[in-house]
């Protein structure tokens, strides 16, 4: 092959690379921030490979078992020492502050991993 065939080649692979994984989800805008609610939600999901998903829902009225309205945010952890603190706060019912990230590149290895930001840490709420 040409160089010049080489190098339309690898064009052609680059462009069908990034219009694939934009279609996708896996090329996304970076975020990080922090949010603060109540976690009602902790489950391990995925069927090939197992991610912890939970869920915080922001504002609303608390009861007895839980939290009634608000908006629910979504997100997965990975670390162990942040789902043992997600873990207590679910079962404590306290609120937590908690720090995420969404990177540039995902790898496409469940839906959930392709949307949800990753927790990096938590924070309880003192009062």
């Amino acid at each position: 092959m040409k160089a010049i065939d080489i190098l339309v080649l690898g064009f052609a692979v680059l462009i069908g690379f990034v219009m694939m994984t934009s279609a996708s989800g896996v090329v996304q805008s970076p975020t990080s921030g922090v949010k603060r609610g109540v976690v009602v939600k902790l489950a391990e999901e995925g069927i090939f490979v197992k991610t912890q998903e939970a869920e915080l829902i922001r504002g609303g009225l608390t009861n007895g078992s839980g939290v009634a309205g608000g908006e629910v945010f979504t997100f997965t952890v990975s670390d162990p020492a942040v789902l043992q603190q997600i873990r207590q706060a679910l079962d404590t019912g306290e609120e937590i502050e908690i720090k995420y990230e969404r990177p540039l590149f995902s790898v496409p290895l469940s839906r959930q991993i392709m949307s949800n930001p990753f927790v990096t840490s938590v924070i309880p709420v003192r009062k």
